[in-house]
């Protein structure tokens, strides 16, 4: 008969007991992540995407050399709300950044961080419009979901 010694008994316990422990740990640590996602599920459920139509196609940075860019934009708002608010002043909003696209340069726009630039400066313009008109801005983000530009 092959009994087992008390000293490996506590051993093969405690070893049992500790994986047991971590994978509680571990499905407890999931569980947290799991609720975090849900929170921010809700946050981005509320964003809508509107696209601007038709993409911006224009002259650029002047001088003898003709040079052209066409960009795509994407207005990214809050609810339905904000999809009302950016199509009812989508006329002020096109005509906004039509002329910050043709006011740029090949240097402004030669790099990423030109371009990263001249998102935030629309962003910032669109806001500023929305605020005007209507005294609030449900504009999140505004994307560029195409840029290029023939130099």
């Amino acid at each position: 008969m092959n009994l087992i010694q008390p000293h490996r008994l506590l051993s093969l316990m405690l070893r049992r007991i500790a994986s047991y422990s971590a994978l509680f740990f571990l499905l407890l640590s999931t569980a947290a992540f799991a609720g975090d996602d849900d929170d921010e599920e809700g946050a981005v459920a509320n964003s809508v995407y509107v696209q601007v139509q038709p993409a911006f196609v224009t002259n650029y940075g002047g001088g003898d050399r003709l040079r052209y860019m066409k960009v795509e934009v994407t207005l990214r708002v809050l609810g339905s709300q904000g999809e009302k608010q950016v199509s009812h002043h989508m006329p002020a909003i096109k005509d906004t950044l039509l002329g910050l696209f043709a006011l740029q340069t090949s240097a402004s726009i030669g790099s990423s961080e030109g371009k990263e630039a001249l998102r935030q400066q629309a962003l910032t313009s669109v806001n500023q419009i929305l605020e005007q008109e209507d005294k609030s801005s449900h504009l999140q983000d505004l994307l560029f979901t195409s840029f290029v530009a023939h130099r």
